[in-house]
This record gives structure tokens, C-alpha cells and sequence, in this order.
């Protein structure tokens, strides 16, 4: 009875098998690159061939897609808006706000405290429907804010 040949694949360590796979999947997705780049070239050329025969052809049906995107202020503009006395304001958020305040009062404040000295001194211009819930979720995710006690921070 004639011995039974060894299995080549049986010497080889589970690295090299490994690096085996790594290569055919190399060679995989190689080949898959070359079929997509083919597809994207021949979409290209169709897309250009549209667009050519297109022309200028505007829609009739109205402008139904995405607004375009704002245009930076030209030089002239900016002159013009200076000259109506426009002056653009730094941005201030509530967490700038809610900072210079607790530096000002030199000592720790309450939540709510905050909240009062905010709205009493009109700091800040929202439309949030719960306000409160934005002043504490801006101090709780402030690294410039500490807090001291429950409820109770300092800058």
C-alpha cells in the first residue's frame, strides 16, 4: 500500500498561514479596485455626456434643490454695512457668559442664583424653551466651571 504524501499546508506555521490569507484578500480587493475605478470611469463619461448635451437648460419646473451655499461678504459690502454703523459683535455664548459672571461675584453661586442674575440682567438672548436646563448643561460640560458643592460653582 503506498504511503499516504503529506499535506504541504501541514508545515507551515499559523503566521504564514495567516500572511496566505493576508495576499489573497490583497489580491481580492485589487481586483475589485480595478473593476470600480472601470465603473467610475465609464459613470464619468456618461455623466459628462449628459451634462454636455444638457447645455445650459434651465428647470422649468422651479428650483426644487438645495439652497446655494452663502457667499462670503464682499469687500464692498462689509464697507457698506460699516457705513450704516453695523459692527459685528463678538460671539458670546452662554458658557462665556456664565464664566465672566461667576468671576465678577468672586464667590461660589447656586444654580439658580445664576439663573436670576442672567435673566434679571438680560446676559444673554435665547428662545430656549427651558432655558434652565441649557444653563445647566453648559456649566456641567464647562472645564472652565468647578463645582463646589451640589449645585454650587465657581470659575
Amino acid at each position: 500500500m503506498p504511503s499516504p504524501k503529506p499535506n504541504p499546508l501541514s508545515s507551515l506555521t499559523v503566521a504564514d498561514l495567516k500572511a496566505l490569507l493576508a495576499e489573497k484578500e490583497i489580491e481580492d480587493l485589487k481586483s475589485r479596485q480595478a473593476e470600480l475605478e472601470a465603473d467610475l470611469k465609464r459613470v464619468e463619461r456618461d455623466l459628462a455626456r449628459l451634462v454636455k448635451g444638457a447645455g445650459a437648460a434651465k428647470r422649468v419646473a422651479g428650483n426644487r434643490g438645495k439652497r446655494p451655499a452663502a457667499q462670503p461678504a464682499t469687500k464692498k459690502a462689509r464697507k457698506k454695512a460699516a457705513a450704516k454703523g453695523a459692527t459685528a459683535k463678538p460671539a458670546t455664548t452662554v458658557e462665556t457668559v456664565v464664566v465672566d459672571l461667576l468671576k465678577a461675584k468672586g464667590a461660589p453661586m447656586a444654580v439658580p442664583e445664576i439663573l436670576a442674575t442672567i435673566k434679571k440682567q438680560k446676559l444673554v438672548k435665547t428662545k430656549a424653551a427651558n432655558f434652565a436646563g441649557v444653563v445647566r448643561q453648559t456649566i456641567y460640560k464647562s472645564a472652565k466651571i468647578q463645582r463646589v458643592g451640589r449645585g454650587v460653582y465657581r470659575a
